[in-house]
């Protein structure tokens, strides 16, 4: 049984190392490690950790947070402080597809006192889920905040999170009806995408600039994106 149990560690590193670039295939690997349930100690959290990390990456919805939880409450024993952030940001994003937004900012400030900034692209994730939490309280400016803080941390890093978090400070500004100020950041966006080909994130912001231009009675330009 012991030597069952340690050789389940190397498929959790293979998920891990997996896990930013295809998390389809990381959750592939998790799902198919045998008797899951008689793990113990640091394997069973770690795969609490990154089985609830491939689902909500892989769009499966999370419903809830008996998983995490034992991650959570390994990680909080003073182990690996870094993995306890993660546990934490991934706990909050339970709550967030629950729409219990102040559970899930309370889950990711704490999140965000443990993780050191030099792990940028994770902080920006972090203001990122923050804005989006606020934003579903339509608390739309302080939302912007927590957009351009992660903005901050991710230029020039990540040109995709770049590109959507501009996105999303446009959208604060658009139902807000500040459309100039909303112009100036879905403009900024379109230039990011059209920069690293990204057609995805580009039919988004043209959709964006549609309805503004029809805010504005300029129905010809809305047509036209």
């Amino acid at each position: 049984c012991r030597r069952e149990i340690a050789s389940v560690y190397p498929a959790l590193l293979s998920a891990d190392s997996m896990m930013w670039g295809n998390p389809d295939s990381a959750l592939l690997v998790l799902e198919q490690i045998p008797d899951s349930r008689e793990l113990r100690g640091e394997e069973r959290a770690l795969y609490a950790l990154l089985l609830t990390q491939a689902r909500y990456k892989s769009c499966v919805l999370l419903e809830n947070d008996s998983l995490i939880q034992i991650a959570v409450d390994y990680y909080d024993g003073g182990r690996k402080q870094e993995r306890l952030a993660q546990a934490y940001f991934y706990w909050g994003c339970v709550y967030l597809e629950n729409k219990e937004f102040p559970k899930a900012i309370s889950l990711y400030l704490k999140s965000l006192e443990l993780i050191p900034e030099k792990d940028s692209i994770f902080v920006a994730m972090l203001y990122t889920h923050l804005g989006s939490c606020y934003s579903g309280q339509k608390l739309r400016s302080i939302a912007r905040d927590m957009y351009k803080k992660g903005y901050a941390f991710c230029v020039g890093k990540d040109s995709a999170r770049a590109c959507y978090l501009l996105n999303d400070i446009g959208d604060t500004f658009l139902v807000e009806y500040q459309l100039d100020s909303a112009l100036v950041y879905y403009q900024k966006a379109l230039d990011v995408a059209e920069n690293i080909g990204e057609d995805y994130y580009k039919s988004i912001i043209l959709s964006e600039l549609g309805i503004l231009h029809n805010e504005k009675g300029e129905f010809q330009k809305a047509n036209q994106y």
